[in-house]
């Protein structure tokens, strides 16, 4: 009788085992059938956040292809979904791109165009920050780079990004060149290092 049990047991076990994996595979083809495949735009964005992710190498250095390929097709999205709610950031994109690339006043036109043509979205400040740091570090316009941070400050005073550039112009951080700063940040180390003993 002991025997019948265990045997009885068994079966309803592999029963309910296998109708749980039945259900499981009736879910998961329901799952597979719910996705909505991207539309053409969606793709077109994709490829850009793709291009995006692959521009910066492991070692820190930008892949200057791959940067022209990721302002080309940010120019691109942008001609061909002029009603995007996805236009601004594709722009966003093609500004990096043509900072990567080696196209600096491409990507000061570019930015400005977006706080321009987008003046109140959340990255408004972003865009206006970096117009300043490409004209200053990259372009070595520093009078353009105070007057772009400048702008940034008047426009909103209480961004982080402006408190940012506020310091840079006060301390006069924004007037020194790129040996300058090295130096400048040499010295604090060396005052800040301990005394050998």
């Amino acid at each position: 009788m002991m025997k019948y049990t265990w045997i009885l047991l068994i079966a309803i076990t592999a029963g309910l085992v296998s109708c749980g994996e039945k259900e499981e595979t009736e879910d998961s083809t329901e799952e597979t059938s719910n996705v909505v495949p991207l539309t053409e735009e969606e793709e077109a964005f994709k490829k850009l956040t793709d291009l995006n992710s692959k521009m910066v190498k492991s070692d820190l250095s930008t892949d200057v292809v791959i940067a022209k390929e990721l302002y080309t097709a940010g120019i691109a999205f942008s001609d061909t979904y002029t009603e995007s709610d996805l236009k601004a950031d594709a722009l966003e994109l093609a500004a990096k791109g043509a900072e990567g690339s080696g196209y600096p006043n491409r990507s000061v036109t570019i930015l400005h165009d977006l706080f321009t043509n987008f003046p109140e979205t959340d990255k408004t400040p972003n865009y206006m920050f970096n117009k300043g740091r490409i004209l200053r570090d990259v372009m070595g316009n520093i009078p353009a780079g105070k007057a772009a941070y400048e702008e940034l400050i008047a426009r909103y005073p209480d961004h982080i990004l402006s408190q940012d550039a506020k310091a840079q112009i006060e301390t006069g951080i924004i007037e020194m060149s790129e040996v300058d700063l090295i130096k400048m940040i040499d010295s604090i180390e060396h005052a800040n290092a301990a005394p050998a003993l």
